[in-house]
């Protein structure tokens, strides 16, 4: 037979007895106050009881009990205690048949977490109130028969507080000691021997493993950082080691770049028979009506398209922008009409589209180049569009567009990108001090140079380049770089002692460099020997000059006497490598030190791509890279199954194009350009705020967590956490771990291998 344990033992008791015998069982309450229990009339032999008013878990109480000198022995009630228990307080001794009123004082101690095992007497203040009387009250039984039949039930007390506390050795949160050792085991996480580590510190890194989990951005944000305010302390599990300050968790892509060329292996006809047949049925005429053979809803879409840009935009003669690309001219005609639903009545130009002549972005139609907007232009919109998005007529495909609009200061986005954008240009770029360069291709102004026609049997070099009217003929990339770097330098000195050279003056000094005597100065031995600068900067230079794309690096000079100085052999190379660095955290991937003696000179040559013999970013690819296709649109007569051309590496920018076969080959190159966002399929991780420290405990509990929550596919980058943020030694600053530093920390898991698998011989 099985009976359930009543928790609640006067019940229990007084269903134990028959009537009239149970009368005195039911336990009557008594109210704490102020510390004092008072019983106010005569009983007959009296037992008063201490009765939780709410469960205990690793909690402890001890109450000190006085009735009037005399002082009773303490009642304590253990771990796990359930809401209801009982235990005897004061049951006074008498001769007499009554007792009472008489007058209890309870002053209650409170033990949490490991102190409530510990079996000890308390040394916790005493609780005030009302926190007593939260917790206990006073229940008095009357009678011989009625105390013996309560006493008689409260074993059943400890037997709940057993399965209770069996019940929590289950549980992450509740388990200690032992029961948190058999989790570990089967989690495959054991606890730590080379350290005395507590159950907190375990059970926090258990919870990595244990705590249910999802592999999606939603469960992996909340792992990492936990509800609450984006701004506030971290409350996902590094919370649990410690850490409190927020991860970024950034997941928008570095963006990529197209360009494309057409290259033709022939006498030119060809190219010429191709451009012609783009213009007369792909591309946008603006002086003819759309050809008959498009769909009719196309064919509407198209005319409307047009007419909107041969009545509101400004359109040279001649053919120089008479074709463009069906995408651009959508993209162009639905700016012209938020512009003038906004009240915008003054024309745009369209000073360049389908051009054969004036480079990849326009050979085939893919880009145009309009006039600026103007600075009054850009603030009339970013004034009324918002007007234009609360507008209640929901018929006007304005209002939808304007909706979806975010507009930005003219200060912050002088090319309005964000108006562009919207209306369906991917490709925003200055193309000149009055033009912009407008695409629904992601050309970002990226661009392939070099001849489009080859005899058979010839070959030529490619080249891709992505240059801005404003970069100075500098890769984009790197002039951004060297804009960051001269405002680190400007904050100290090192700017007024220092030169910064690119373009042409690079390539000289780098020409002159490659001419001079191998060894470098004196002076320059302990940078020699630390590998800062190298040993022999006339053949580094001469491989600069054969292997490298001068236009994505800069260099920079400091002479001699101004980088040596009074300073010792550690304090030079302790001062260069500052300078080195100072470099790649602004945006440089790799660096070359070269000793100039013409000019007396330390050149650090740092580009965004990989340099040869070159200091690299550890951990962290190149900022720049180029992938290179190329297919057939056209093959000649003998050519079959044969593309007109063949491509080879060339130089981290460059292709060698070796003409195979009369026809027309595309030769297309995708542009990766690392701007601090994350990779394809990949997420980057940073602490929010850039002064945030992790201890190397930390950050191996953050790596644990990573690995363990990393969805399948997916690369997490922590690069940024590994350059400044862990604090490896304690000294308060942070050290850049190499990639092999920076996968040192303690694996929390260990593989599992049963004994046939490690009993297998290969």
């Amino acid at each position: 037979m099985t009976r359930l344990l009543d928790a609640d033992v006067f019940a229990s008791a007084k269903a134990a007895l028959p009537v009239p015998y149970n009368g005195g069982v039911g336990g009557d309450a008594i109210a704490i106050v102020d510390g004092t229990l008072a019983v106010t009339a005569s009983h007959r032999h009296p037992t008063l009881l201490l009765c939780l008013r709410r469960p205990l878990v690793d909690e402890r109480l001890v109450v000190s009990i006085v009735v009037g000198e005399q002082r009773h022995p303490d009642v304590v009630f253990g771990a796990y205690s359930h809401e209801g228990t009982a235990l005897p307080a004061v049951a006074p001794t008498t001769t007499a048949d009554l007792s009472g009123p008489f007058t209890v004082h309870v002053t209650v101690r409170y033990q949490g977490g490991d102190a409530a095992f510990s079996g000890t007497s308390p040394e916790e203040p005493a609780l005030q109130s009302p926190d007593v009387e939260e917790l206990l009250e006073g229940r008095l039984v009357t009678g011989v028969l009625g105390k013996l039949a309560v006493i008689g039930a409260l074993e059943k007390q400890r037997l709940i507080a057993q399965a209770r506390e069996v019940a929590a050795s289950r549980s992450l949160d509740l388990a200690r000691r032992h029961s948190l050792d058999v989790l570990g085991v089967e989690l495959g996480v054991p606890r730590r021997t080379d350290i005395d580590e507590a159950d907190d510190a375990y059970r926090a890194r258990l919870a990595i493993f244990r705590a249910f989990r999802l592999s999606t951005p939603g469960g992996f944000a909340n792992a990492l950082n936990g509800p609450g305010d984006p701004e506030g302390a971290n409350r996902g599990l590094p919370a649990l080691a410690g850490v409190k300050h927020r991860f970024d968790i950034i997941e928008q892509i570095n963006p990529l770049s197209v360009a494309l060329k057409l290259v033709e292996v022939g006498d030119g006809s060809s190219l010429n028979d191709f451009h012609k047949k783009l213009r007369r049925n792909h591309l946008v005429d603006l002086l003819h009506r759309a050809p008959t053979q498009l769909p009719p809803a196309r064919r509407v879409e198209w005319e409307a398209d047009r007419a909107t840009i041969r009545s509101e935009v400004i359109v040279p003669a001649g053919d120089s922008a008479r074709y463009l690309h069906p995408g651009a001219a959508r993209c162009l005609a639905i700016a012209v009409r938020l512009m003038r639903g906004v009240g915008i009545s003054d024309q745009i130009s369209l000073n360049k589209a389908h051009d054969p002549q004036a480079g990849s972005e326009f050979e085939l139609g893919l880009g145009i180049v309009a006039g600026k907007l103007t600075q009054e232009q850009l603030k009339t919109l970013v004034e009324r569009i918002p007007e234009v998005a609360r507008s209640e007529r929901v018929e006007d495909p304005n209002v939808a567009l304007a909706a979806d609009m975010h507009p930005r200061p003219v200060e912050d986005d002088p090319l309005g990108a964000w108006f562009f954008n919207a209306c369906g240009f991917v490709t925003v770029v200055e193309h000149s001090t009055k033009e912009v360069l407008l695409s629904p291709f992601p050309m970002h102004g990226l661009s392939i140079e070099g001849p489009g026609r080859l005899d058979p049997g010839d070959s030529v070099r490619l080249r891709a380049r992505y240059v801005s009217a404003s970069s100075g003929g500098v890769h984009v990339l790197a002039a951004q770089a060297r804009q960051r770097v001269e405002g680190a330098f400007a904050v100290g000195e090192q700017l007024r002692l220092m030169s910064i050279v690119d373009g042409a003056q690079l390539t000289e000094i780098v020409e002159s460099i490659a001419g001079d005597a191998p060894d470098a100065p004196v002076a320059f031995a302990p940078l020699v020997k630390a590998g800062i600068v190298a040993r022999d900067s006339a053949a580094q230079a001469t491989s600069l000059l054969g292997a490298a794309d001068l236009d994505l690096a800069v260099a920079f000079l400091w002479k001699r006497e101004e980088v040596v100085g009074t300073r010792g052999d550690d304090s030079l190379v302790k001062h260069v490598s500052e300078l080195s660095r100072v470099l790649t955290d602004g945006g440089f991937s790799s660096v070359v030190g070269l000793s100039s003696a013409s000019s007396d000179s330390l050149v650090l040559v740092a580009s965004v791509a990989q340099l040869p013999g070159s200091l690299s970013v550890p951990g962290e690819p190149p900022a720049a890279a180029y992938w290179w296709t190329e297919t057939a649109i056209i093959s000649g007569p003998h050519s079959v199954q044969r593309h007109p051309c063949g491509i080879s590496a060339d130089g981290s920018t460059s292709v060698r194009v070796r003409a195979r076969a009369e026809g027309i080959g595309l030769v297309a190159v995708v542009g990766y350009h690392r701007v601090g966002l994350a990779d394809p399929y990949g997420v980057r991780i940073t602490l929010a705020d850039p002064e945030a420290l992790l201890t190397a405990e930390q950050y191996g509990y953050v790596m644990n967590l990573l690995g363990a929550f990393c969805p399948i596919g997916i690369e997490i980058n922590t690069f940024d956490l590994r350059r400044a943020h862990v604090d490896a030694d304690g000294d308060g600053e942070s050290e850049w771990l190499t990639s092999r530093a920076s996968r040192s920390y303690h694996q929390y898991r260990q593989v599992r291998w049963s004994r046939r698998s490690a009993d297998r011989t290969p």
